[in-house]
């Protein structure tokens, strides 16, 4: 056993095993172990980013050739995207050699015309001069985003002028690697101007948009296969940057456009550029897959060009990824490492009898302690750091057992003034609840006085036209009123039940109208509640048609029913219908312009914010309102 304090004891052990292991490592495994790494490496590295290079320009060529079969496959569907733009081209050059309009005026109107347009997602109107120049495009000039994509747009538009009208595929503006963009374009003599239209190909009604989503996904599994090492990266750049192929969770598009190399002061995109047109990797300062926003560790990047798609193809290799193993180098690591276990389990053995004991006895007590033992002190009586560490465990149990001590008590304290308060608001919430109830009950006394004005006037007027108003009249305030009296009733201030206030309110209108003997109503009611804003809104609504019902569907009958249902039509929506077997709604009963029917729309529109169908037939009048449930 060593002598000395633990510290001096573990520093003496650890710095010789470090020491023994640095030089083994170091005169048998560290030159062999790097150079075979780096050679091996670079060959791997080299083979991806070929394949690579091979797979971007095959799948290029074969968009090509997609993008070809589109145009030639579906000229007519262009023909028929395109129709409208030339007739009105040509209804702008019958104006102009007219004399109704000069050049610049005919031109002005095409432009106005296309810019208002509700572009679908791909299809644009664009217009040019004779010789390319652009006047419009929604987009701005998407043939400069490349010298390929402006040579590619130059013969279009000779193609054009020589032809009077075209069709081709130019790959400008596009969204992905192996996207399509089909041109059909018209020139006009009369104004100079060539007016055209660019597709999207998964648009049109054959759409190769299939064939286009394997080659993307091809190449996304691409960029996996040819990422090196554990950090490395790769993706595609299109020269718009309208799309960026690269890892789902880092967004290098900002990094390429705003960012600089601190290596060469160049923005990112530039020296990648440059690098693809020396074919020279380029160092950079780079970000980690880990550490995606510091663009701080030493990197190598491969740039490779592919042109009749602007891409380009990066591949960011790192130094910390040459540690690929191969079978001679592991062997090699195996043997080292057998040699560091043997003095492994020696210095563990060495260890657990001298720290980890004293050390296990102690976070046993400290586990006691968490349990509430705060009585129990540790027995290790020793001169070292873990002598100090079990006097100090003592001293930290004793102090906390005093801190519980008084924080018991401040919570004793806290729980009494908290049910204090608690008390306060209970009353105050009280005193609330009796105010709204008295609110309710005023408001409900105050319709009952106008009601019974109402009344007054009745008898007064009884047999003229103005009693069926007043009637109506009443019972409409009795529809509110009924509402407030309910909920002075209700244990819950917030809602009622539904069915009940219902009941009540055909029961009133019933009784005001007293229709004869063999007239019935049923009634049934699905909804356990409704907000108090609905349920006074159907409420109006019910009202309405039960009037109309009694006053007119049963004029020549002395039997018939009424129906009244309330239903759910899916978790969120409610039904209400209403029927009656009465004669119909005639012409001579009114129209769907009275007052009635004006405030029922108008309820269900504005208020309810649903659906209103009636069905007037011979087996009487029918109504559905399906609205959604506020909540």
């Amino acid at each position: 056993m060593l002598s000395g304090s633990l510290g001096r004891q573990l520093f003496f052990f650890v710095s010789g095993l470090t020491l023994l292991l640095l030089v083994l490592l170091g005169s048998i495994l560290a030159p062999t172990l790097v150079q075979q790494v780096r050679d091996m490496d670079q060959q791997r590295f080299d083979s991806q980013f070929t394949h690579a290079q091979l797979m971007m320009s095959a799948s290029a060529q074969l968009s090509k050739t997609i993008d070809r079969f589109v145009v030639e496959g579906q000229q007519p569907e262009l023909n028929q995207l395109f129709a409208s733009m030339r007739a009105t081209l040509q209804q702008q050059e019958q104006q102009v050699l007219a004399g109704g309009l000069s050049r610049s005026q005919a031109i002005d109107s095409i432009v106005a015309m296309i810019e208002p347009l509700d572009h679908k997602i791909g299809n644009h109107f664009w217009v040019t001069q004779s010789d390319g120049r652009w006047i419009y495009h929604p987009h701005g000039q998407p043939s400069e985003v490349s010298d390929y994509h402006r040579r590619e747009f130059s013969d279009f538009i000779n193609k054009v002028k020589r032809q009077g009208e075209a069709s081709a595929s130019v790959p400008w503006n596009v969204h992905y690697l192996v996207d399509s963009k089909p041109l059909i374009a018209r020139y006009s003599e009369v104004l100079d101007v060539i007016v055209g239209m660019d597709v999207d190909a998964s648009l049109l009604p054959q759409s190769p948009k299939e064939s286009y989503y394997t080659l993307k996904n091809t190449l996304e599994e691409l960029l996996q296969s040819t990422r090196f090492g554990e950090y490395g990266q790769s993706f595609f750049i299109l020269a718009n940057l309208n799309a960026l192929y690269s890892l789902p969770e880092i967004d290098l598009a900002p990094v390429l456009k705003n960012n600089h190399n601190p290596l060469t002061g160049n923005r990112y995109l530039d020296d990648f550029k440059r690098a693809a047109r020396d074919g020279k990797p380029l160092a950079i300062l780079w970000n980690h897959i880990h550490d995606p926003e510091n663009f701080i560790y030493p990197a190598t990047a491969h740039v490779f060009f592919e042109p009749s798609r602007s891409a380009y193809l990066v591949s960011v290799s790192y130094a910390d990824d040459l540690n690929y193993q191969t079978n001679q180098v592991l062997m090699e690591i195996a043997l080292a490492l057998l040699v560091c276990l043997l003095i492994g389990v020696f210095g563990a053995w060495w260890l657990v009898r001298r720290v980890v004991s004293p050390i296990q006895q102690l976070s046993a007590y400290a586990e006691r302690v968490g349990q509430g033992e705060l009585s129990l002190r540790t027995p290790l009586q020793r001169n070292d750091e873990v002598g100090i560490l079990a006097r100090e465990f003592n001293k930290m149990v004793a102090q906390l057992a005093s801190t519980i001590a008084g924080l018991d008590h401040q919570v004793q304290q806290r729980t009494a003034e908290l049910d204090r308060q608690n008390q306060e608001l209970s009353v105050s919430l009280n005193d609330k609840e009796t105010l709204l109830r008295e609110v309710h009950h005023r408001v409900k006394n105050n319709l009952s006085v106008i009601i019974g004005f109402i009344q007054l006037q009745q008898r007064r007027y009884k047999g003229k036209a103005t009693e069926a108003l007043l009637k109506d009249l009443r019972s409409r305030v009795y529809t509110i009123e009924l509402i407030h009296n309910q909920l002075y009733q209700a244990n819950n201030l917030s809602h009622i039940q539904p069915s009940g206030y219902y009941q009540a309110l055909i029961e009133e209108i019933w009784q005001l109208h007293a229709p004869p003997p063999g007239i019935h109503w049923s009634l049934t009611v699905d909804i356990e509640q409704q907000s108090l804003e609905q349920l006074l809104t159907c409420g109006q609504i019910l009202n309405e048609l039960l009037s109309n019902s009694l006053k007119y569907a049963f004029a020549q009958q002395t039997s018939g029913n009424i129906r009244v249902q309330f239903s759910r039509v899916s978790h969120a929506q409610i039904r209400f219908y209403f029927s009656d077997d009465g004669c119909g709604l005639q012409s001579d009963q009114g129209n769907q312009n009275g007052l009635g029917f004006t405030l029922i729309k108008h309820l269900v529109e504005s208020k309810l914010k649903g659906q209103l169908h009636q069905n007037n037939g011979e087996q009487g009048l029918n109504w559905e309102i399906i609205f959604p449930e506020k909540e």
